[in-house]
C-alpha cells in the first residue's frame, strides 16, 4: 500500500506543479511522509536512537536516479 500511497501522492504533486508526469524529485518529497508510519524499528534501533525518519532518510540517500 505505501507503494500504491507513493504513486497517488506523485500524480498529485505532478499536478500540483503544473505537470503531467510523475519526477524522482516528486517521490523523494513523498517518501518520507508516506514511508514514516510503514517502517518499523525493534527496540536495540531505539535504544542506538536510530528513527524512522533517520532510515527512510538514509534509504533515499542510497537510492540513485535521475535528478538525484
Amino acid at each position: 500500500r505505501a507503494a500504491q500511497a507513493m504513486v497517488i501522492g506523485g500524480k498529485a504533486r505532478a499536478l500540483w506543479q503544473g505537470r503531467s508526469h510523475v519526477t524522482p524529485e516528486d517521490i523523494r518529497k513523498l517518501a518520507l511522509p508516506v514511508l514514516r508510519h510503514r517502517v518499523l524499528i525493534n527496540y536495540r534501533a531505539e535504544a542506538e536512537g536510530v528513527t524512522v525518519d533517520k532510515i527512510v532518510s538514509r534509504l533515499m540517500e542510497t537510492i540513485k536516479g535521475p535528478g538525484a
